[in-house]
């Protein structure tokens, strides 16, 4: 009887240690943490970007492996200095977030992939809220415009939350040659009205133009508030390629120009002019809606550069479309 008994205690103790060695030998894994991941920038004013450093932890057993960083938007950039750590290894996560044009309540993530088995997308936080001090309502003057068409007009809004009362004192239109701008007060000291307006002989140089007027106010924060153009050209009559690129020469040279009609619709080549009086052409009608214009140029210096040919077409209508055709010279480059 005594002898079972021992033998009893004798199993039981080695099935003890056995599981404990079980438990001491079993499945190492890397565990990510921080001690804070939501960074909360509290309410913030004329500020252009916020930027936090996080920290990040491996409490498990085994070298956590970071594979990636990935912020949820393009207003976010995040940046650590190494991706591999060690158990109680820590690393520093570079974190900004642009609020250029951003108001109201904020929350942004940036998520962190790793080998931790439990937690492989472990988040981090930027949260808070932007007050703006100015709006620009919309963000920008969008136009779409057709050549030869009314001239179109657009009304930006400018809107003050400003606890001392707003002066704008003027305009810069900074020699755009698009448009001109109007200012009015709707609101005194509060809000205020840009009226926007193309130029009637504003030619467009290319498909898409970007300019800008600047709004001059008495606001310490905001002396200048920039006030961004866009001009999308609709064009029916259309030519390739979009310019004449040519190199410093004084030997004559031939450039091809492929014009056409977008809907398929008559053309005729009415003339091409030059303001410097160096070039011939010849127009090959290859469709009722396409030609092809072989340019004879006699020579190419860096003082034609920027400048532009005046193509002229009669479209179907039998209205003259004159369509500018830049040049690009492009520079020597000595060896």
């Amino acid at each position: 009887m005594k002898r079972s008994h021992l033998h009893l205690v004798a199993v039981l103790l080695l099935g003890m240690n056995t599981s404990a060695q079980e438990v001491s030998s079993g499945p190492q894994s890397a565990t990510i943490s921080s001690p804070e991941p939501i960074y909360n920038f509290g309410t913030v004013t004329n500020k252009p970007s916020i930027s936090h450093t996080f920290v990040l932890k491996n409490t498990g057993t085994s070298e956590l492996v970071i594979s990636k960083v990935k912020p949820s938007c393009g207003c976010t950039t995040a940046n650590l200095s190494k991706n591999t750590l060690q158990p109680g290894e820590e690393v520093e996560v570079s974190a900004t977030l642009s609020l250029k044009g951003r108001k109201g309540k904020q929350r942004k993530t940036i998520t962190v992939l790793s080998n931790d088995r439990t937690t492989p997308r472990f988040a981090l936080q930027l949260v808070g809220n932007v007050h703006q001090v100015v709006n620009v309502l919309p963000s920008q003057a969008v136009f779409n415009i057709k050549p030869g068409t009314a001239t179109s007009s657009r009304d930006v809004y400018l809107r003050f939350d400003s606890p001392q009362l707003v002066n704008v004192t003027g305009i810069e239109t900074n020699g755009a040659a698009c448009c001109s701008a109007v200012l009015s007060e709707e609101t005194p000291s509060k809000n205020f009205k840009v009226a926007i307006t193309i130029r009637q002989d504003f030619m467009p140089m290319s498909a898409r133009t970007s300019a800008h007027i600047n709004v001059l106010t008495d606001l310490p924060t905001h002396p200048v508030i920039r006030v961004p153009i866009q001009i999308r050209v609709q064009r029916d009559i259309v030519f390739a390629p979009p310019q004449l690129n040519l190199m410093p020469s004084t030997a004559a040279s031939t450039q091809k120009l492929i014009v056409r009609e977008r809907r398929g619709r008559p053309i005729d080549i009415i003339d091409l002019k030059s303001p410097f009086g160096k070039i011939s052409y010849n127009a090959v009608k290859m469709s009722a809606s396409m030609y092809r214009l072989d340019i004879r140029l006699e020579s190419a210096d860096p003082s034609m550069n920027g400048k532009f040919l005046s193509l002229h077409v009669k479209d179907a209508s039998g209205k003259v479309q004159v369509l500018p055709v830049p040049i690009r010279v492009s520079a020597v480059i000595s060896g």
